[in-house]
Order: structure tokens, then sequence, then C-alpha cells
């Protein structure tokens, strides 16, 4: 009995290669994903927090990769885009040093986990929103202090949107 070990092997390759396809998916219509490691240093676990990234938009712009007006952006928990994220960008598009907010859910105590950008959508409309990326429990725009005892009036914590 002979055993034909080329065409086992192409099979198993052929799975993994699948499998590996698979893995590598995105949203439907988006033609580009980056993978961006974040990591919690405070030693606390962050929850519905905004995460500060800085994207060079400017070189996939310039490659034909990204809208030029930033329209196609998403952001997601996978590589399949099956968990998205809200994010607002907060300053000037096309630039090297494209200031964005992404809001995630959960960033544990001491890890470092892979969120996903997502881009190359020329019919995408634009999902940059302020009130979905900062409003909320744990946001630097809900707390207003009324000016109780030891308080100044009118007071927020956070940083000022112009």
């Amino acid at each position: 009995m002979k055993t034909n070990y080329p065409s086992k092997l192409a099979a198993i390759f052929g799975v993994a290669l699948l499998i590996n396809i698979a893995a590598m998916a995105q949203p439907a219509g988006w033609s580009y994903k980056m993978p961006i490691l974040v990591k919690e240093n405070s030693g606390t676990t962050l929850y519905n927090h905004q995460l500060r990234i800085v994207v060079n938009t400017q070189a996939l712009v310039t490659a034909t990769e990204m809208n030029a007006d930033g329209s196609d952006i998403l952001f997601g928990k996978d590589c399949d885009g099956n968990t998205l994220y809200n994010y607002w960008v907060d300053s000037a598009m096309n630039t090297t040093t494209t200031v964005i907010w992404v809001k995630i859910d959960t960033l544990y105590a001491n890890q470092t986990r892979k969120i996903f950008m997502y881009f190359g959508n020329p019919s995408a409309t634009a999902a940059s929103s302020i009130p979905a990326t900062f409003m909320g429990p744990v946001s630097s725009t809900d707390s207003v202090n009324s000016g109780s005892p030891g308080g100044v009036g009118n007071s927020q914590r956070g940083f000022r949107f112009t």
C-alpha cells in the first residue's frame, strides 16, 4: 500500500490556509486593517475608556488606501469587525500626526491587547462622533461641579472641546 503524503500535506496546509484567511477577515466593504497594540500602565482596569491614538493618515491617503476625509475609518475589538468601537477624529486628516480618540469597552490592569483600525471603503460614510465617544459614566465630559463647598462652580474634569 502506497501512502501519498504530498496530497495529505497539501490538504492539511489548505485547511490551515483557509482558517488563516478567515481569521484575517475585516468588515465587508473595507479593504485594509491595521492592528494597534494598547497597554494599560496604571494598574487599574479601565471600562468605557477613551484611548488617544496618533495615526499617519497622510501615508494612507497618499497610497490611496484611505479616503482623504477619513470617512472610511472604523475601529474594532477583533480582526473581523464583529464589535466596533466609537471614535472621534480630533485633528486634521491627511497629516502625519492625526489624533483619533477611540472608546474601548475594557482594558484590564497591566494588559496589552490588540484593537484594529479598518479603512479602505470608498463608499463609506463618516462615523466619527464626539457624543458617542466622550459621553458616559466614565467620560471627561460628564462631571460638572455645581460649586459645592471646596469646589469651583461650573468646573469640569478633563479637557475642553473647541
